[in-house]
């Protein structure tokens, strides 16, 4: 079976190690699995980079990024908690030889890569496309997440992460998506969770769409218990001390600060209190930090960013629970990479986290940010270790029976020989609703497939705009524009007042240095100190 995995990268962020991953297991299952992506970051030959410079000088035209720019990004409310992009411009992908050739087309994360009028091309294919929605943004006006807002049921308008949106930019977005995307044969939804699930049926967009839950695949084999007294020792941690980890998100909706206070609050409690200051309690920090940390009062170390899953690995291994407190998250990786090292996990009970938290199998939930309550469970979890040290067995098993790369290849691979039948059959894919258990295929080879090199193509370059969205796209390009040039007058006019003034400090300095006053005071210091005399006398 031919089938192209798309993605924006190949294994850059937590949706591309997602979509690299599910590549590779359907790779070790036999399967002819190629990956398209606009930016390439790893060595695999099987992962097909689909732009050229020419291609990405049109994407990043001044056009384009003043959008991106200064009508999104510059223009947030607080109430934005991630990402928020322009659904313009995209790529044709159908000028591909990959795509040409698949049986399958697999879309996953791929904003700043295809346009709706990209995606409308790629179905008019008449292929199965299978769409894993890692975030919110398929079936929004371009919010990632919406933090709570419900208005991708119905118009988008007005969009509370906007601050200034005079022209109801996500109105126009997802009105051109349901224009061009709704009600399409060959079309269906996967979901890593069930909450996403819950939130594409409720969707104007999506809700009519074949939907299945399939998590995302973890290589157990790489992580996996390392034993935690070894990872401890090579990271310079205290052997016998109870010990938290969590990620330094900059991402506001993951809330590490919050993790900052909750631990504070645990350090109130008299006991937990004590184990600290007795140096049995310590906590592990990885990943990015948008300022220094300061927390001098919580016993921790921060070892940095860290992408190799080698390190990763060691670092859950260390721990004895991990910290997730996310208020909006889908199935993050790093819930599944931490059970996978035997590592429960303490989270909010909100998104994804319920599917693989289990209270008392797993690790702990709380009741969405409900930060007291968690700073109970991570008192709790010192003071009752025995519990702790009992999930990490069970939280191993269900990483391998549940999310390993050949059990998930295995459901995917199920689902995709199904639409193919039903595409062979002439029917639509659309009379199934969620995938079950894990499906089993007879004659299976489980090794990577060797597979003829696919001849590289290069996609098109696609600013074919949707009706609504091209009505306002000239206005909105001139707001963008209009700010930023009013943005580059202010940062001009600073940097010429600056300019004026050290140009009147050097002046002032050079009239000092050639005045005869100032060489006969420099004289007559210079006769004191021969003379040692006191300069103030």
């Amino acid at each position: 079976m031919k089938i192209v995995q798309v993605n924006t990268r190949d294994i850059r962020g937590g949706a591309a190690l997602a979509a690299y991953r599910l590549h590779k297991s359907l790779r070790q299952l036999g399967q002819d699995s190629r990956m398209a992506v606009r930016w390439k970051v790893s060595t695999d030959p099987t992962v097909l980079e689909v732009t050229s410079q020419a291609l990405e000088l049109e994407l990043q035209s001044p056009e384009w990024l003043a959008i991106q720019r200064r009508y999104l990004n510059r223009n947030l409310t607080n109430r934005a908690k991630t990402l928020f992009t322009a659904a313009y411009p995209g790529l044709d992908l159908t000028s591909v030889e990959a795509i040409a050739q698949a049986d399958i087309i697999h879309l996953h994360w791929v904003s700043q890569f295809i346009s709706p009028t990209s995606l409308k091309a790629l179905l008019e294919l008449g292929k199965p496309v299978v769409w894993t929605l890692h975030d919110m943004a398929p079936f929004t006006g371009g919010c990632h997440y919406s933090s709570g807002c419900s208005g991708y049921t119905d118009n988008c308008a007005p969009c509370p992460q906007l601050q200034n949106d005079p022209y109801h930019l996500p109105s126009a977005v997802l009105q051109d998506k349901l224009e061009l995307l709704a009600h399409v044969p060959n079309l269906t939804i996967v979901t890593p969770s069930r909450w996403m699930a819950q939130e594409a049926r409720q969707s104007r967009l999506l809700g009519n769409c074949p939907i299945h839950v399939i998590p995302n695949p973890i290589e157990t084999d790489v992580f996996r218990p390392l034993g935690k007294p070894a990872a401890r020792r090579r990271l310079g941690l205290k052997p016998g001390a109870f010990t938290f980890i969590a990620q330094s998100s900059i991402e506001s909706r993951k809330e590490f600060p919050q993790v900052l206070e909750a631990i504070r609050r645990a350090l109130q409690n008299g006991k937990f209190r004590a184990a600290a200051n007795a140096g049995k309690i310590q906590f592990l920090f990885f990943g990015n930090i948008s300022h220094p940390l300061d927390a001098p009062d919580i016993p921790y170390v921060h070892v940095g960013f860290c992408n190799s899953p080698q390190k990763l690995a060691e670092l859950y291994s260390a721990a004895d629970a991990f910290i997730l407190p996310s208020l909006e998250d889908n199935l993050p990786n790093v819930m599944l990479e931490a059970i996978s090292c035997g590592t429960p996990l303490i989270g909010f009970d909100v998104g994804g986290m319920p599917d693989v938290i289990r209270s008392g199998k797993t690790g702990w939930l709380a009741p969405v940010g409900d930060f007291k309550r968690m700073a109970e469970l991570i008192v709790d979890c010192v003071l009752q270790r025995e519990a702790s040290v009992a999930m990490q067995s069970l939280c191993r098993e269900i990483a391998e029976t549940e999310y390993s790369m050949p059990v998930i290849g295995q459901r995917f691979l199920a689902l995709y020989e199904s639409l193919l039948q039903s595409s062979s059959n002439g029917s639509s894919s659309s009379t199934s609703s969620n995938s079950g258990g894990t499906a089993t295929l007879v004659n299976t080879v489980l090794t990577e497939t060797v597979s003829p090199p696919v001849q590289t193509s290069l996609a098109g370059f696609n600013a074919t705009l949707g009706e609504h969205y091209e009505a306002i796209h000239k206005p909105v390009l001139v707001h963008a524009l209009l700010h930023d040039t009013q943005e580059l007058q202010t940062q001009e006019r600073r940097i010429q007042f600056l300019e004026a003034e050290m140009t009147q400090k050097n002046q002032l300095i050079e009239a000092m240095e050639t005045s005869k006053f100032w060489k006969l005071r420099g004289l007559w210091f210079r006769i004191k100190r021969r003379l040692g005399l006191p300069a103030e006398e």
